[in-house]
């Protein structure tokens, strides 16, 4: 399997480092990215914190200036990527991208926002489940190449040892990695990035096999830690180290527009 290039107590000592920074400007680097707004490509995937953020009282109000502005489902891609934990001076936050992962399970998003609830590592097709702005085969059919591409992960990531972003597509020889992206093609995954002005590597090309057929326009993402996710312009299917599950107001819906009412996952 993909080998993560920093694990939890390389991330500790960042942590330790970027809480003095934090005193400075804790707020800074969020800021920044939120105000740019556009996905870069480069060598390695950002690290986004770990820091102290004495700017808000609560997850509530952290995720509400967020998400605020984004869709629900961008909304939900940032909440899988970052923890947000009570903290005495304000919230703590995390990059979920970086850290070891315990308890691994798929989550699958829609694009109205809909989430579905927790499905068992090995079973991604059950991530389909309550997407109902998802075609259901479709979904089940991205469910099928998410598990090959995961069970399969160590093969089609020697060339990419910083793991990435890549495109699935049918070629003359069969299904294969495109190491090539377009932010503005309507994919999910990529429309949270571009929007959250996060960075990636791309992905190395490589043949797929198993025979997999793409019907979709789909992007393949590979975090440092060796989670992945799979989406198109209708759902992504993620894993999540499972921090969901804290989140006390969360139904699994947004029912008023984002910018007043946001899903909190702390």
């Amino acid at each position: 399997m993909f080998k993560p290039r920093f694990t939890l107590p390389a991330l500790l000592t960042a942590l330790t480092f970027g809480l003095g920074l934090a005193a400075c400007d804790a707020d800074s680097t969020f800021d920044a990215r939120l105000t740019a707004r556009a996905l870069e490509i480069g060598d390695q995937w950002d690290s986004q914190g770990p820091a102290i953020n004495g700017d808000f009282a609560s997850c509530d109000a952290f995720w509400a200036e967020r998400c605020a502005g984004l869709s629900a489902a961008a909304c939900a891609v940032a909440q899988n990527r970052l923890i947000c934990s009570p903290d005495p001076e304000g919230v703590a936050i995390a990059d979920a991208y970086w850290t070891e992962v315990s308890t691994p399970v798929w989550r699958g998003v829609d694009v109205d926002g809909n989430r579905s609830p927790a499905s068992d590592i090995g079973a991604p097709q059950g991530a389909c489940e309550g997407l109902s702005a998802a075609d259901p085969d479709a979904c089940l059919r991205i469910a099928d190449i998410a598990g090959h591409l995961y069970e399969n992960l160590a093969t089609y990531t020697k060339g990419s040892p910083a793991g990435g972003l890549g495109r699935l597509i049918n070629g003359k020889g069969g299904a294969k990695i495109v190491g090539s992206i377009d932010p503005k093609s309507g994919d999910l995954v990529l429309g949270a990035a571009d929007q959250l002005g996060w960075s990636a590597p791309l992905l190395a090309g490589v043949a797929l096999d198993g025979g997999l057929v793409i019907e979709d326009n789909l992007i393949f993402s590979v975090r440092p830690n060796g989670t992945i996710s799979l989406s198109s312009g209708d759902v992504v299917l993620m894993i999540d180290d499972n921090h969901w599950d804290d989140c006390v107001e969360c139904d699994g819906t947004i029912d008023m527009p984002i910018e007043e009412y946001i899903l909190i996952d702390g």
